[in-house]
């Protein structure tokens, strides 16, 4: 689930700031519920005026108080994260709620990532799930991912994994990478579309090229083990994980350290490719503790054998149920 992103301080102000500030404060003063949403959104930007959360806030509660959605939305989210109000779960639901009643598509979203995780209050899938679609049939692109993650899962809704993917696809479009990615994994998997490595592709490209580092290391998964309709590129799998290995990415690590265990676009270097594993499974990813396992045993050049610490690897990676490392300490145990 994704929860309604925020630029900068708040999110989704109702047109920009485009009143000038004197007369976004004049008309603040008087009462105008706009102007006062507007004049909180420059105190928590520090626009043009001194940073001042608590006062943003007072100004938002002003706004939020004559029915103002943007406004309730965001004072919402000064009360989940205690910015210039002390934290308060249950407030800042209260706030969502009341922006979802009048319509608001964020806060409708919002409410139902509150609902879902139980957010300031009792965790209900079938509630998530309804206000969900509703902010999605408004056209909020995090509402249709997070709709279509419902549906996948089966959470609040009957699973429908056609459907998942048709909200996958309105949210992609508008540039959700999250959704960009989950509807290259369906089409990599034939959950509710065809199978089609070279879809999948191109959707993981979109998320790719945005920075998205979950898409850029499917991307480089993808290249690196080819596909119907993809051909085997090593340079282009490696170029692509190790944009999602610089930001952290576990799974792109591992690729990375692949890469330079097999030479496969790059020389071999079993040093670097320690080195990349190690980032991973300290991180938790199994496939990782099990190649840095397996390496450590038999070292190499640049990498000394160390048996205790590759077997202490290999059984982080069992532990997780990693297959192929129960199979090899099963085969340590037997040359003992």
């Amino acid at each position: 689930m994704m929860m309604c992103p925020l630029a900068h301080y708040y999110a989704h102000s109702h047109c920009g700031l485009v009143m000038d500030l004197a007369t976004t404060r004049r008309l603040a003063a008087e009462g105008h519920a706009v102007a006062q949403h507007d004049f909180a959104l420059r105190l928590g930007l520090g626009d043009g005026v001194a940073r001042n959360e608590a006062l943003a806030a007072r100004w938002l509660e002003r706004a939020a108080a004559q029915g103002y959605a943007a406004a309730q939305f965001e004072l919402g989210w000064c009360h989940h994260g205690g910015r210039g109000v002390r934290r308060d779960p249950a407030a800042a639901a209260d706030w969502w709620r009341r922006g979802a009643e009048a319509g608001h598509a964020a806060s409708q979203c919002q409410l139902g990532y509150a609902y879902a995780e139980g957010i300031g209050t009792a965790r209900d899938d079938v509630a998530a799930a309804q206000w969900f679609r509703r902010s999605a049939d408004q056209g909020d692109a995090t509402a249709q991912f997070n709709l279509g993650q419902v549906l996948r899962d089966g959470r609040g809704l009957e699973r429908d994994l056609a459907a998942a993917a048709r909200y996958f696809r309105l949210a992609a479009d508008q540039g959700n990478t999250g959704a960009q990615r989950r509807l290259g994994l369906a089409y990599q998997s034939g959950e509710g579309v065809p199978i089609d490595a070279a879809v999948a592709a191109r959707w993981f490209r979109r998320g790719a090229v945005a920075s998205d580092a979950p898409c850029q290391a499917a991307l480089a998964s993808l290249y690196m083990d080819g596909d119907d309709g993809v051909p085997q590129d090593y340079a282009a799998s490696m170029m692509w994980a190790r944009r999602a290995a610089d930001q952290g990415d576990v799974d792109a690590q591992t690729i990375v350290g692949l890469h330079f265990q097999e030479g496969w676009g790059v020389a071999v270097d079993l040093a670097a490719a320690a080195s990349w594993y190690r980032l991973a499974a300290a991180q938790g990813d199994a496939t990782a503790q099990y190649y840095l396992g397996v390496l450590l045993l038999g070292g190499g050049d640049g990498v000394p054998a160390d048996v205790e610490a590759g077997t202490s690897w290999l059984r982080k990676a069992a532990a997780q149920g990693y297959a192929d490392t129960i199979a090899k300490l099963a085969e340590l145990d037997r040359s003992q």
